[in-house]
């Protein structure tokens, strides 16, 4: 394998000595009948190529890639690059001062050579190019840009062969024109104008369809809609009071957004099931008009009038009510004031296990202490009384919470 390597690379090396000394001979042979007459590089490549021997390209050839120049505007000398993912033996750049070929020659991994010739054919002796040269129009090229997608900035560059007098390029932030001038080396101005139509700077607006203001128990739902481009959401439900922001995009990346705050839903209570809202003994479910937030009332605290404007008080009744209000000990009939859960002992709790008791949930003694045996008591008396859930929050917890009480004070 070594020596089939080494020959590849003695082959290769002396196709590359042929070559070049072929270009060397052309050359001369140019020099002295007209130096402006270019060489055919194919016609150099051709002779060389059926004579010389065949390699063939394998897997790490080098791959040899020569960078932009200007091959048309007369010049006096003309540098050209390349680069290649090889090791060049020859530089990686060379001036041309006179028009030719020069070969750029890189070694691989696997120990092959690549050729790559360059020719030239714009280099103008330094007298001839003060004579036709010297008068030139300057020529302004725009590069290309996008016109169509709409964005809120586009910056658009331009050459030229003379001297810019206006920077080459120009950032656009709104919609409008701009010139370009260069000048040429016969002393005159060139402009050229660029218009752009697609700077889109204005935020998409956003329109919030009409929902209900006045107090309700809930839920709200919010509907949003926006003149142009995407919302990230297009509604959104209100359980409770609080804000939600819709935001809209458009196509030029313009966001704006819309705050939407709810402070209408109001607490459930337990009122008094008259047709007119006032408080009595029904038991049915109301609000308070009056009472911001979203936190149940104890129903033994508030009185609702017709209006649903609750104040602070003990329940009322649309007829005369003799039935003791408050902790009454003892009374055929005891009306429950007090939340009651785990680990609570009170006398309150001991008029629980009595009711308890005699409704059957539980086997005696009543002794004052909320235990575990009250708990699993009142979770049958609460599903018994079809107590489930309220605004999202569940009483059959076994706790004696504001439906709890309202259903034992029946």
């Amino acid at each position: 394998m070594q020596n089939i390597t080494k020959r590849n690379i003695f082959t290769q090396t002396l196709s590359m000595l042929m070559l070049l000394s072929m270009f060397t001979f052309i050359n001369q042979a140019r020099a002295e009948v007209d130096p402006t007459i270019p060489v055919d590089p194919a016609t150099v490549f051709t002779a060389i190529e059926d004579d010389a021997p065949e390699v063939e390209v394998t897997q790490g050839d080098p791959i040899i890639t020569i960078l932009p120049y200007d091959a048309v505007t007369p010049v006096t000398s003309l540098t050209v690059e390349a680069t290649t993912n090889g090791t060049f033996t020859t530089p990686s750049t060379h001036t041309f001062t006179e028009n030719g070929v020069f070969v750029f020659i890189a070694i691989g991994t696997n120990g092959n050579a690549v050729l790559v010739p360059v020719t030239i054919t714009n280099i103008v002796p330094e007298e001839v190019f003060e004579e036709e040269v010297a008068a030139s129009e300057a020529v302004i090229t725009i590069l290309p840009y996008d016109a169509v997608t709409p964005v809120t900035s586009l910056t658009v560059y331009a050459t030229t062969n003379g001297v810019f007098t206006t920077p080459s390029s120009h950032t656009f932030t709104a919609n409008g024109t701009y010139t370009f001038i260069a000048m040429g080396s016969n002393g005159n101005g060139v402009l050229r104008s660029v218009t752009v139509t697609n700077i889109d700077t204005t935020a998409p607006i956003i329109t919030v369809d009409p929902y209900t203001t006045t107090n309700t128990p809930g839920p709200i739902t919010v509907t949003a809609h926006t003149n142009e481009g995407t919302l990230d959401f297009s509604s959104h439900v209100f359980t409770t009071n609080g804000s939600f922001t819709f935001t809209a995009t458009d196509a030029a990346g313009n966001q704006s957004t819309k705050t939407v705050t709810i402070t209408n839903i109001v607490p459930v209570i337990v009122t008094g099931g008259g047709s007119s809202g006032s408080s009595s003994s029904g038991g049915t479910i109301d609000y308070c008009s009056n009472i911001p937030g979203n936190q149940l009332v104890v129903p033994s605290a508030y009185t609702a009038d017709a209006n649903r404007v609750c104040t602070f008080g003990t329940v009322t009744t649309t007829t005369t009510d003799t039935t003791p209000v408050g902790q009454v000990l003892g009374a055929s009939k005891f009306v429950f004031t007090l939340e009651m859960a785990l680990g609570d002992k009170n006398d309150e709790v001991k008029e629980l296990q009595d009711r308890l008791i005699a409704d059957g949930y539980m086997t005696g003694p009543s002794t004052g202490y909320f235990g575990l045996k009250t708990l699993a008591a009142v979770r049958k008396f609460q599903k018994a009384h079809g107590i489930r859930t309220v605004n999202g929050v569940v009483y059959t917890t076994g706790n004696v919470g504001p439906l709890t009480l309202a259903a034992l004070n029946k």
